[in-house]
Formats: C-alpha cells, structure tokens, sequence
C-alpha cells in the first residue's frame, strides 16, 4: 500500500514513450525494434519481437506513440 508522499511522487512521474529503430543487417536493410522500459531498478531498452523493413516497423509501432497502448509493447 502506498502512503501519501509515494502517491504524490507517483502523480507526478512523467513517462515518455521512446522507440528506438537500429539497423541489424546493412545488406539486407534488416532493423530491429526497441522500447524504453520503465521498471525501476531494470530500465533499458526493450526489444521488440518484430523485424524487418524500416517502413514495416514504422507502420507496426508508430501507431502506440502518445497511446496507452506503447506501454504494453514488449
């Protein structure tokens, strides 16, 4: 249960969606996706199970940004 001082610094927590899209493959023009975590003491870049073009995951991920649906992403 939560007292008043972690409920407040809770209301307060700013997060921020971040995806990140890395070139895997320079020949083939393969990427990997990534998310940023927000867990605490494990925060870190995410990867996505998708790969593939750049425009197929921008098509994919680019949706959930600013929605409450990229916090589930992983």
């Amino acid at each position: 249960m939560l007292d008043e001082s972690n409920k407040q610094q809770l209301r307060k927590s700013q997060y921020v969606e971040m995806l990140r899209i890395e070139l895997a493959n320079p020949k083939a023009r393969r990427y990997h996706a990534y998310r940023w975590c927000f867990l605490g003491s494990i925060d870190h870049w995410v990867p996505l199970h998708e790969h593939g073009s750049l425009v197929a995951l921008i098509e994919l991920y680019a949706k959930h940004l600013n929605e409450e649906s990229f916090f589930e992403l992983m």
